[in-house]
């Protein structure tokens, strides 16, 4: 029979590993179901339908700061340095406990506790100047590729193993020494603020395919495409999905909304026809408040969310019936709810082909 006391042992011991068990629980399981799924709003529920698309999106392409390539780089990054790190903390211990059993010696006590703080020194701070080598080799390594008497360099991610703060300063070394070398560098990143700031032209490429081969500001204002136009941009242009109404003044349609396009430059025909299109306009070119009313386009909308982000403020509303988002200044007070007036000048807008993706 069971006491009292390993009843409530027990007891005690299942209800702590439910606690912590049943998050992930839920995530796991939440993992392995479709949004529509997730949307019925049971979330202890087991998977009708199990489906990977979750995780296989996570791996190649969740965002993680400004990169956009998935978690697989961080996730071996991190093997990297904690296995080796782990493996040095249980060898430390193994001595610890062998020495602890079988060395018996003068000044033994001291030398054991010295070796048992040890054991509790984080893994972190004992890798740290391995870490540390690994930062400064990045620069060893460019210096070393500048130095040789070459017409064109071609850099494979230089930066894409550093922190932010570090990434910063050797994005401006590297403009600065292109500048005084004047050689052809050909500079390889996922990262979109290291392309906008170090070339002179940029290729977008997909899938082994060059999608627009142009410089930094022609790509930004006038992307070939629905994918250049999302890949350059933080945070990325809004989409809206409705009809062009071709003609000799053509409109773009949308719930209600209706967008004229006299101003808008058409590539080629593009502006001939009727046919199902997807509206892009990014969140600074959307103007608020005083300076909406001046706009050629102007709508009434709700405040959904406000993000403060230091230097400005992003805020969600809906046009059309979809959600988009545009910037204040960091000292424009707005709460969720707020009735505010937006606009926008169409000739600075992205038309692009619901079927193709292509600009119009």
């Amino acid at each position: 029979m069971f006491s009292r006391r390993n009843i409530f042992l027990y007891g005690t011991l299942i209800v702590v590993a439910v606690y912590y068990l049943l998050p992930l629980y839920v995530m796991v399981v939440t993992s392995l179901k479709g949004m529509p799924e997730i949307r019925l709003g049971n979330i202890f529920s087991p998977p009708l339908e199990i489906t990977f698309e979750p995780w296989v999106k996570a791996w190649s392409q969740a965002c993680t700061g400004l990169n956009c390539d998935g978690l697989s780089r961080g996730f071996w990054n991190s093997v990297r340095i904690t296995v080796p790190s782990v493996i040095l903390s249980i060898a430390i211990a193994s001595v610890n406990g062998y020495a602890l059993a079988n060395w018996r010696f003068k000044g033994a006590d001291t030398f054991f506790v010295i070796l048992i703080v040890g054991a509790f020194i984080p893994y972190q701070v004992m890798i740290y100047p391995i870490v540390i080598i690994l930062r400064e080799s990045q620069r060893v390594a460019i210096g070393r590729a500048l130095v040789r008497d070459v017409d064109v360099f071609l850099f494979d991610e230089p930066l894409s193993n550093l922190d932010a703060k570090l990434r910063s300063e050797l994005r401006v070394e590297i403009k600065l020494l292109h500048r005084k070398l004047e050689n052809t560098m050909i500079y390889v990143t996922h990262d979109q603020i290291e392309a906008m700031t170090l070339a002179d032209r940029i290729a977008v490429m997909r899938g082994g395919v060059i999608q627009q081969l142009d410089a930094p500001q022609t790509i930004y204002n006038r992307p070939v495409n629905r994918f250049v136009a999302g890949f350059l941009g933080s945070p990325a242009m809004n989409f809206l999905k409705g009809e062009l109404e071709a003609g000799t003044a053509p409109v773009f349609k949308a719930d209600g909304v209706s967008v004229p396009l006299g101003r808008y430059q058409f590539d080629g025909d593009g502006g001939r026809g009727a046919k199902p299109c997807i509206f892009g306009i990014r969140p600074e070119h959307i103007a608020f408040g005083d300076a909406a009313a001046a706009m050629p386009f102007t709508a009434e909308s709700t405040v959904e969310i406000v993000d403060p982000m230091g230097s400005d403020t992003l805020v969600w509303t809906k046009l059309g019936g979809q959600i988009i988002s545009f910037r204040v200044e960091a000292d424009k007070t707005l709460r969720n709810g707020d009735a505010i007036r937006i606009g926008f000048d169409p000739a600075r807008a992205s038309l692009f082909d619901a079927q193709t993706d292509n600009r119009l």
